[in-house]
Formats: C-alpha cells, structure tokens, sequence
C-alpha cells in the first residue's frame, strides 16, 4: 500500500527529486510525460488503491464526459466554499479539476491531495490501509450525495447500478417469493472456483434446497414445506463491478490470509445467462479495467491495467519502446544508477558506441564505473553469467564469441561492408536531449542515414508484434508510472500474489463516436481546458528557471596586483580590491569565462594572465594548479563549480616573489611562543623539514639556529606539557610530524638557563578560566543575572571554588549552603557538583559557565538524576531528584513516582541514550543504581506499565529490504512479500531508494511483531522464534544459517549477531534493543574477525553516491586501511591506486579518510624463535581508535580517475543540512535554555500521536 513497496524502482520523479533537491531556493519541477503519454497519479504514502480506482473512472468514457457536464450552476464555485450558507459540491468539482489535469497536463504525475482534501481527509488518512472494493462504494455513495438536486444527480445510479431478484420456490404449491435488492458491484468467491463464469454459476444460475431443519415457510401452504432459493440479475448496468473476494479467514490459524489460486475471467463475457428475463437484450460486455492486489492479507499494493478506450495514450509495443535515459539535472548526464532492468542499461551503454560495439570485459568495465555494481553482484543471481544474458536477449545484442564483442542488435544491419568504427550516438542522444528539454534522453535518437540503413534490421526485431487494435489499448498504472503492456499479461494475474481484485467490463455496444477519440478534450469545459494551460505557462516557466538556476555557479577571481606573499602565504594588500565574485553558466566554455572575466574585470586585468585554481586556508591564501584545459572545454568539464576561487596572475610571481604551489607547499599554520615572551603566528610549507622550519625561525626571532630548541605544547588527560622534538626529527616534514593548523610551538635558546616563554605557557595552560553566574538573588528586579570571571589552579577544590565564587559576588550566606552547576550550551544545567572533588575530577574546563544558585549540594553517596514523568506526549516538566548511590532501582522508581504527584505500583523506569532516546528498561528491580551503570547526572523515563518478567526481553523486530533484494535470489519473492505485507503499518522506513541519493546507505525496515526471550536463550532460540512470527509464516529457510539478524539503531544497521550457540546476554543484547532480519542468498557464519560494512561510491562531480554494496571485510590478518582499500578495489575492479575511502559519521556529518600513516615507517621488533630481533613495519589497525570500524558502518569511495579534485572531501547535500541543522539546534537550545533559566520553563516538546481512523468520506448535505 505504501508507494510502490513491490516496484524495483522509485517513481523517476521521486529519482529525480533525489538527485537534485533544491537548487538555489528553487524546487526541483516536475518532470515531463512518460512516452506512453498518459499521466499518473502521485502517492501519498499509502494512497495506491485510491489511485488505481480514479484513473479507471477517468478512462470510464461515459462517466468522465457525465461528470464534466456539471457546470457552476450544478456545482457552485470552488471560491465559495468558505461563505456562510453556500452550497459548493466540493467534491465533484475536485474530481473535474484532478480529471482535467490527468489528461491535459504536461507533467508525468497529478497530485490528488486537492481531492482528498474535500473528502475532509485531514488527519493523516493518506497513511492508512484500505481497501479499494470499500473505497469504490464509499466514493459512489460520496458522490451520489453530493450531486443531489443537479441535472446529473442520477449519474452512479445511470451507469452503475443493477438490481438482483432473491426467489423462493415452494416444491409443494409451486408459489414463487421474490425480493428485489440493488448492487453496484457484483460479489464473487474466489475460494474453490476456477473462473469468473463458474462464480457467477454459483450465485445465480444453482438453487439451493431448503429442507430439514431448513424448511421454508410457505404462505400459501401456511406450513414448512422443502422449497429451492436461488437469485437471478434483473437488469445489467452499462458498467459492470466484480469484486472478487480473495480475503478469507483461517480458524486453524486464527488470522487473515490472501487465497492466491488460479481464477481466470474472459475479455468479453455474456451475462444474459444469468439473468432472469433480462428488461434488453443487450447482455455482452467487454473487460477494460483489472485493479491488481499484490501482497497478502495485511497489506500490499494496488494498480491498474486500463484499456484506453478513447486512444488517448501512445501504446508502444513493450519490447520495442524507446528507452529513456534519466538524467542528473544538476550535471546535464546520463544517470545510469536509475537503471534497474539490464536489458535497458546494457543498451544505455552499448549506445554511447554506435556500431562500434565493444569487448564484454569493457561493458563489465563500465558498468561498474557508471553504476558502482558489478553485474556479478547486482544481476547475476537473477540473469546467470553476462555472456549467458546476452544469448538470452539475441533480439537485443548480438554476440560474437569468438572474440568476445558485444554489439546492439539494431547495428547490425549497419555493420555490413561499413566501417567498423562508424560514429558514435553520443551526439544524436544529446541533439535529442537538447530538443526535447527535458530530463530524458532517447538512445534511439538515430539521423536518417543510420535509420535507413537500419530499416531492414528494425523490421526484423519488429516481426511477429502486433500493435493492438484501436479502442483495445492496455496500460499498467502504477501510481506516477504509466507503461504500455500487451493484452496477454492480464493472463499473469490470474493467480499469485500479485493477482485480479477488481474486474470492470463495459457493454461491447457502446461504441465511442470518432470526435471522442484521440482528444481528450472531448467534452471538457473550456473553463478546465484554459486552468490547465495556464498551470502548463507555469510549470514551463519553472523549468526554464530551474535550467537557468541549476547551471548558475560563482568563481571568485583574486588579483594576483592585489596580493603579497607574507607570512608563508599570500595575503590581500589592505585597502585594495582583492577579489571579485563573476556569476557564469558552468555549460560555458572556459574561453567565454576569460573573455567574461575581461568584460567585468577590466583594467584590473593584465594584457598577459593565467588562472589558477587558489584556495583558502588559515594561513592564507594558496595556490594550486595553472587552468590548462583548452578555451573550447565546458566548465563544469574542466572542475570549474560552484564556488570555484581562481588567482588571476602571470603564473609565476607576485609582487616580484615566486609563489610556492601544489599540494605539497601548502602553509600550515603555526602559533610559535619565544622570548620573554613573545609571539608569532604565521604559515609554514609542510613538506620543509624540521630543520629547515629552524633556520626560518632563526630569520624571525633573535634566537640563533644553532641554539634553537623547539617544543610542542601538547595537552593529555587535562594536562599540558611542553615536549621537545627529538634529533630525528629534523629530517621529518611537518606532515610527517602531522603538525596542523593552530598548534602551539615554543623556541627556546639553549645557551638561556630558564626559559620565560616556557615557563609563562604553562603557568598559563595549568589556569582555569571560568565564567561564573550569580542565581542567588531574585531576577525579578533586574534584567540579567549578574556575571563575572574567576581564576583559579586545577588542584582547588569545589567547596573552595564556591568560596571564591561566593566572594566575588560579595555574597554572605545562601539558603541551603548554595551549589555549583556548569550549564552547557547544549544541554543547560548539569548536575550538582560534589564539593569534597577537585575542579579537574569535577570535569571543570577553562570557558566553561558555573552557576552558583540555592540548594544543599550532593553528599559523598549521593547521585542526582533527572527524569521525565509519563508519556512525552502528557507535557510535563522533567523532574529532578537527589538518591544514595546504593539504592535499588524500586526505591529510586518509588521516589520518582512520589516527586511526581503519581501513585500506584504500575510503573517502570528506562535508561535513555547520550541525546535523550529510550534505552534499556531496568528490570531488575533489586539491584542498586551503581550496578545497573547509573552515574551522577544521568535522565530516566519514569513510564507506565510493567516491565517483562526479570531475566526476559521484549524485542521488537524489522525485516530489512536492501536494494538487491529487488531482483535477485531465490529468496527475494519472501523479501517482496514479508515488505508488503506490513506495507501501511508501523515499520519505518529510511527514505531509502535504491535509486541515486546524497544519502549513501540506504535500506527499507518494515515491523514484523516482536518476541518475548530469555536472556539466556542463544541466538538459534532467538531465529527460531522470529521465524515463528506470521509475518514469516510463508518463508521457506533452508537452514537458520541462510538468515541474518542484526542490532537496528534509529533508522542504521549495526553489529551482526554471530555464532549461533552465544546467549543473547553474551552478545550484548538487551531490553533496548531492536532486531533487524535479513533473508540471504547463501549460508553465511561470520566469523569476529569480519565485518560486515556498507559500501557505496561517489558519482562523480556530484554530492551523492550510488546504492551500497554489503562487502565483508576479514581483518584477521591485516586491518590497516591499504588492506580494507584493496578489498574494495577489488569489489570494484579498479586499481588500489585510483581510489580513497573513508568512513562516515552520520551523527556529527563528518567523514573521517581512511589513510595509512606515518607508522608504517616505524618498526617494531619481535622476537623470532631463536631470539633473533626481526622488523616488522607497525600500521594502523581500523578496529581501534580512532577508526573503531564496525558492522554497519558505511564507507565512501571516490574514484580518483572521474573525481580528482577534493580529494578529502565526502560530504552529501545532507550532511550540509545536517550540520546546518546542528548548529541552528544548538543556538535554538541555547535560546530555550535561556529562557527556561529565566522562567523555569520545562524544556521539552508535545508529541502529537496520530489516531486511528477508519475509511470516510464527509459530504455536506445537500437535500
């Protein structure tokens, strides 16, 4: 139900959206129409069936035309609604304006929120679940109330309504009884019944015998008498509803299920033999709609086969239709990661050679290179080997195995006496593309002497398709996607999962009159006609400004006459116009950008320049490689983008100095102390040695080279000291001492025997600085606390620190003996600071703000903790209370409980996580606060109910959809189904798609129930159970090992449960922890030396990466990161040399490289058996700090052949946003923290619960 959870592919609006987002402030607009011209309706969230049962009404001819017969004067004007009194039919005048849209805008989706806006639908009712054969009653009823006292107000009644006539025979006087009822969809058990006809046999054409206990009572006889009861139809509609009931009830199991056996229904059926004198004659019908379930009997998905009847649509044979290459807006490209079928990706990229064709090794090539899978692991459990698939698809491809060549078979009747290179289509597809000016390109964009040199070939893969018949057009929509399917796949659902739900027939004589046909105009008023054209103005306007806003970049060109090179790199001259910002279209060439930067620059500009690529670090500015690509070379080709900086110079000196450039000679920026002291800060190259930074300092101090002593402040466990470099460091580069910007260095003279600059330092460094605030007084009578600063040694301690504090406020006494807080920025007041401490063991840092306030400070064996009491949603203020170390977790909850107001026995307490989230529950109700790991200052959830029995978990558990589970396995049917199943429930999903995303790791969590286990069953027990599940009740695992089970944190993947016989305790799992299930393709027993980590690769001058790939990485022998960054190039297939990876942090937003150091120039020396020394070099270990790589966690990879630039540089569009959010998140904290210290305000949020409603639509009445 929920979008398209049974498709391989997201919508390529949604792709689409993914890729682009905002640009500049502009919403990325909606793409043009699919070739098949049809437009489909968007999904929002679960809305599937609602989509399917309007686009079959809107292809329902005679109801469209009726309900865009209804004027203003039927209907009232949309701009009414709200006046008093008015009468506005909201909901037929919707449907018109959605109908309209449908047919005559340029967009490949309409949007149907208007729509269920006026079925009062505002709490969130385009979440749930429904059932389509409820919604078509429901919806007719809706409109049927709404057109009363109009001209067409007997419109469902016209086309859809029948009625059925009950009899009742008496076998002993013959009396007949009959009861007439009305129908406007006709019933049909599917359970043991093969075909529509034996259905309908069944109902109305078998009598049943009333005899026994069943006898009839017949009035004529006036006693019980053996009588036969049938029902017959007494008259037909033009259009005629099956609903085939395919939900039955086990009693066995006691639980819902889909019957998915074979029933076959006709294209045209007679239905005069169910009727019972029938008032016409006219009693054939023809099939035009099949409303299509897939899933089970909790959930699935809904969508429609439509038989165009008015040839509205462009039908294209499915194998013969134009393939439509999505495109990256942002970059103009062909985005071959959107691709999910390999038929259309292998002809995508065989395309770009034209006849040439090329070696299946090279098609493999690129197939990874564009898409970042290889075809083993994306389609080969699927398709078999790529040689056997290319066989397969002879209409297709043509393989020459003697050489191993791939060609496109529409070339081949090119190939003969041709040129074996001929011309490639790169530039027919993007002439195409350019005409079109859309986001999809055609690869059969052929001039006209390749398509009549082709015509012989066309005609031949052509052959035996025959394009159906006018009127006899079939469609599948699928919510946004509209596609050509042939007559023959309606056959596909009879049975299965994914089967016939709905039948919609037509009477074979109403004939569409030919002014019908191919308008779809035809009957609309021009009022809808002239909204639609002008809402198509608009959207064109907002692709033009897209077009013009996704190509817009800014450079920033820096002049070289404006600059000097000081202080180890190049500063602005000060007064002086030093840079200038030129906005361009990066479709430029790099000749126009120097021709525009002449036009804007002017006399600032010399005869003679050059631009280099310049960037700006803290030491200044820096130069990096001279712009060489050619004037006739596009910008964004030459790695020109948005934000680019460029110096404007001769290339060579500035201000008659030769400049350093590269990578090598960036400046790092270095504080250097000396003197008496003195300071200096300026950049220096970081590949000088240690020497060679001596004799420039000897340039810049008084101090002689010979006698320069240079130390490194270093600061280790809140203790800084000054450490000297050693002599065999003066031969090491300043990279290689891994020396960053701002670090503090101290020169001293060797022949001075003490050392000022030293000494000051670290008198200096073993100082804390603190601001301090005044809480005692009463705020009322002034507008701020007061605030001062106070400086003290790291050994004082707490109680003599308040003294301190206390006499700088001139403060005598405080009620409670007052006590000190430190108040974070991010997560306002701490606890209470214990007074026996001293401010280093108390935490206290320089900067930090303390709060002197009123109050009894904490004991020796006392805690403070905090709590938010009952549900989030009740809005109350967290609490705080003050308990012994050593009391049990009931004492501290009865205490809880009493502080808060409640009462009774029926609560729980929770731990929550460093962000405040719910954690484990505290079960053990005996044991102290210390033994369940509570410290000072942590915050509890006090929460309704008990907790489960001491010893067991409550877990809940998610089925994992990953993006493979798409096509591949002979498992993936389980995966389709089990996702499907619990479609609109209470799984969450991660936005995940497996379409292009500036999110790298993506994956699809649907809830599956929970299980209640022992903590000290093992995790055999813990598979076994899930598998019990009825969500899994269908699943058929070979063996336990063919199933993974993993820890879900938030919305990621975290550590694999391994070894089958450990203990949940062993494996760390506790009562906060959620379970993940993944079915796998093969048996898998990993062992602790493998990690299970989520791999994607950057596309190539964008912020996104292409779908993960799960790679096992065995770290037993080696862990460092060239053996990690050698497995990934081998998953891969690219040189080792040729990519950089690293790992990302999705909490802060960062990336961390992942790059060997300079340990592995170190040594370390073992001891062999012999007692011979031998040298090993020492490498990183990416288990350890400060990698700690981990199941789950994902891991970039640029390819430095498509992506050189920036090499360090990982972040997604997200993580921009993310770390926006973070730091507006904590200037928002700040704000409310202020304002709660200022009104003791709780800091805390309602959480608005959605409730459950069920299937209405609210009509106004009007009668």
């Amino acid at each position: 139900m929920f979008g398209d959870l049974f498709e391989a592919e997201e919508d390529a609006e949604t792709s689409l959206n993914q890729a682009s987002g905002r640009v500049h402030g502009l919403e990325s607009p909606p793409p043009p129409r699919l070739p098949s011209g049809l437009c489909g309706i968007k999904n929002q969230g679960a809305t599937c069936y609602l989509n399917s049962l309007l686009q079959t009404l809107l292809y329902t001819p005679e109801f469209r035309e009726s309900l865009f017969q209804l004027g203003p004067k039927d209907l009232g004007c949309l701009q009414d609604k709200d006046k008093p009194g008015s009468k506005v039919r909201v909901i037929p005048i919707q449907l018109q304006r959605l109908f309209a849209r449908l047919l005559l805008c340029n967009q490949q989706t309409a949007s149907t929120t208007e729509l269920t806006d006026s079925f009062g639908w505002t709490n969130n009712e385009s979440l749930q679940q429904h059932d389509v054969q409820e919604l078509n009653r429901i919806l007719f009823s809706a409109i049927e109330d709404s057109l009363v006292g109009t001209a067409r107000q007997s419109l469902i009644q016209e086309l859809y309504h029948g009625t059925i006539v009950n009899k009742i025979i008496c076998q002993e006087c013959g009396r007949t009884s009959e009861r007439q009822e009305d129908y406007l969809d006709l019933p049909v058990t599917v359970v043991d019944t093969g075909s529509l006809e034996e259905g309908l046999c069944n109902c109305f054409v078998e009598m049943e015998t009333m005899d026994g206990k069943n006898q009839y009572r017949c009035e004529g006889c006036n006693r019980l008498v053996n009588a036969r009861k049938g029902a017959r139809l007494k008259s037909l509609p033009p259009i005629l509803t099956f609903s085939l009931l395919r939900f039955s009830f086990d009693f066995v199991k006691m639980e819902r299920y889909k019957e998915t056996g074979k029933f076959t229904f006709p294209r045209e059926i007679d239905m005069g033999l169910f009727c019972d004198d029938p008032e016409d004659a006219d009693t054939l019908y023809e099939l035009f709609s099949v409303v299509i379930h897939t899933g089970s009997g909790f959930g699935g998905h809904y969508h429609a086969y439509i038989r165009d009847v008015d040839n509205l649509g462009k039908w294209t044979a499915p194998e013969n239709a134009e393939i439509c290459l999505p495109t990256d807006p942002s970059t103009g490209k062909v985005d071959y990661i959107e691709f999910e079928s390999p038929v259309e990706l292998v002809q995508a990229l065989l395309s770009r050679e034209g006849r040439q064709g090329m070696p299946v090794d090279k098609l493999c090539t690129e197939m990874v290179k564009q898409t970042g899978v290889s075809w083993n692991k994306r389609f080969k459990k699927t398709y078999g080997p790529i040689n056997k698939f290319l066989k397969k698809f002879d209409d297709k491809f043509v393989l020459n195995s003697d050489v191993n060549w791939v060609y496109l078979q529409e070339y081949t009747g090119c190939l003969q006496g041709s040129n074996p290179v001929g011309q490639s289509l790169s530039h027919d597809v993007n002439n195409q593309r350019s005409r079109e000016g859309g986001n999809k390109v055609s690869v059969h964009a052929h001039n006209e002497n390749q398509q009549q040199k082709c015509n012989k070939m066309t005609e031949k893969t052509s052959c035996g398709v025959t394009p159906s018949e006018e009127g006899h057009c079939w469609f599948d929509f699928n919510d946004s996607r509209v596609q050509s399917i042939h007559e023959r796949e309606i056959e596909k659902q009879f049975s299965g999962r994914e089967s016939a739900y709905m039948l919609f027939y037509r009477k074979k004589s109403m004939v569409r009159s030919e002014a019908a046909k191919h308008d779809p105009t035809h009957g609309m008023p021009e009022s809808l006609i002239q909204e639609v054209m002008r809402e198509n103005k608009e959207v064109d306007r907002k692709r033009e400004e897209y077009d013009i806003a996704v190509n817009k970049i800014t450079v920033k060109i820096f002049f070289g006459d404006q600059h000097e090179f000081i202080a180890g790199a190049i500063q602005a001259i000060p007064d002086s116009l030093s840079f200038m910002e030129i906005p361009l279209d990066r479709r430029k060439t790099v000749g126009e950008l120097k021709m525009l930067i002449l036009e804007e620059c002017g006399e600032l500009v010399p005869p003679k320049f050059e631009l280099s690529f310049v960037k700006e670090l803290p030491a200044g500015l820096h130069v990096y490689d001279l712009l060489t690509a050619a004037d006739s070379v596009i910008c964004q080709d030459a790695y020109i983008c948005d934000g680019t900086y460029f110096m404007l110079w001769d290339g060579v000196q500035i201000q008659g100095e030769s400049i350093p450039t590269g990578v090598a000679t960036e400046p790092v920026y270095l504080n250097v102390t000396y003197g008496n002291p003195s300071q200096l800060s300026q950049g220096f190259p970081k590949n000088c040695t240690l020497g060679e930074l001596k004799l420039m300092l000897g340039e810049l101090t008084p101090i002689d080279p010979e006698n320069l002593k240079l130390c490194q402040l270093v600061t280790k466990d809140d203790t800084t000291s000054a450490v000297p470099f050693s002599p065999i460091d003066e031969g090491k580069t300043l990279e290689e001492l891994r020396l960053k910007d701002g670090d503090n260095l101290i020169a001293e003279d060797t022949k001075e025997t003490s050392s000022v600059a030293k000494d000051s330092l670290l008198k200096k460094s073993n100082k804390l600085i603190l601001e301090v605030e005044n809480r005692c007084q009463d705020h009322s009578a002034m507008d701020a606390y007061p605030v001062t600063t106070v400086e003290i040694d790291r050994e004082t301690r707490v109680s003599d620190l308040k003294a301190v504090i206390m006499s700088a406020f001139t403060i005598s006494s405080v009620p409670g003996g007052g006590r000190l807080r430190v108040e974070d920025s991010n997560l306002g007041l701490r606890p209470p600071l214990h007074e026996e401490q001293d401010v280093v063991t108390a935490g206290l840092k320089s900067g930090q703000h303390v709060v002197i306030q009123p109050g009894s400070p904490p004991l020796t064996d006392q805690m403070t903790l905090t709590f938010t009491p009952g549900s989030p949603s009740d809005d109350l203020q967290d609490l705080e209370i003050m308990v012994k170390k050593s009391c049990t977790v009931q004492q501290c909850m009865e205490e809880m409980v009493q502080k808060a107001g409640f009462s009774g026995d029926n609560w729980h307490l929770r731990k929550t996580n460093w962000c405040g989230e719910a954690g484990e529950i505290l079960d053990d109700v005996a044991s102290s606060l210390e033994q369940c790991d509570i410290k000072d200052g942590d915050h509890l959830l006090l929460e309704e109910g008990r907790v489960p029995p001491k010893g067991y978990l409550q877990l809940p558990v998610y089925f994992l959809k990953t993006n493979k589970d798409r096509n591949e396995g002979m498992l993936s049917w389980i995966a389709t189904g089990i996702s499907g199943l619990f479609g609109g429930g209470s799984g969450d999903k991660s936005d995940l798609s497996s379409s292009s995303s500036s999110t790298p790791a993506q994956a699809e969590f649907t809830s599956i129930g929970e299980v209640i286990i022992g903590k000290k069953d093992t995790l055999v027990e813990l598979k076994l159970q899930i598998l019990s599940l009825p969500a899994l009740n269908d699943a058929v695992v070979p063996t336990l090992n063919y199933m993974r089970v993993r820890l879900k944190v938030k919305d990621r993947l975290t550590a694999v449960l391994r070894g089958n016989q450990q203990t949940l305790q062993r494996l760390k799992v506790t009562s906060a922890s959620q379970l993940c299930v993944q079915l796998l393709q093969e048996e898998e027993s990993l062992s602790p030396s493998q990690i299970l980590l989520h791999v994607c690769q950057r596309i190539p001058e964008s912020l996104t990466y292409a779908p993960y790939q799960e790679i096992l990485w065995d770290a037993a022998r080696d862990a460092s990161p060239y053996a990690l960054r050698q497995t990934i190039a081998d998953a891969f297939l690219v040189p080792v040399e040729r990519i950089v990876i690293a790992k990302h942090f999705p909490e802060k937003f960062e990336w961390m490289v992942l790059k060997d150091t300079d340990k592995a120039n170190k040594t370390i020396k073992h001891r062999g058996k012999k007692g011979r020394g031998s040298n090993s070099p020492k490498k990183d270990n990416l288990r350890q700090a400060p990698y700690h790589l981990k199941d789950g966690d994902v891991i970039g990879v640029k390819d430095l052949a498509t992506d050189p630039l920036d090499q360090d540089d990982f972040k997604t569009e997200e993580d921009f946003i993310g770390l926006e959010n973070l730091r507006q998140a904590i200037e928002e904290k700040k704000r409310r923290r202020k304002n709660r210290a200022v009104t003791g305000a709780a800091d805390g949020c309602t959480v608005q619960r959605r409730p459950e409603v069920g299937l209405t639509i609210k009509v106004d009445s009007f009668r």
